[in-house]
């Protein structure tokens, strides 16, 4: 995904199953997917969860998608 590359930067392992983020570089890529997307991501979301790897983001935005 394009988009984590830019926020992570292009030394980010995105092949790894955990991504590992500091709070604040998941804040980032949240805001990133809102822009990128269009959607919303819910405050109470749990962020943790969502970004802690690719897949999981994938999964998140496709049932977002759903909704």
């Amino acid at each position: 995904m394009q988009i984590l590359r830019r926020v992570l930067g292009p030394e980010a392992d995105l092949e790894r199953t955990r991504l590992n983020l500091e709070s604040l570089k998941m804040l980032e890529v949240v805001v990133a997917l809102e822009n990128e997307f269009g959607v919303s991501i819910p405050e109470d979301a749990p962020l943790g969860r969502i970004t802690a790897s690719v897949d999981n983001i994938v999964a998140y935005l496709e049932n977002l998608s759903r909704a």
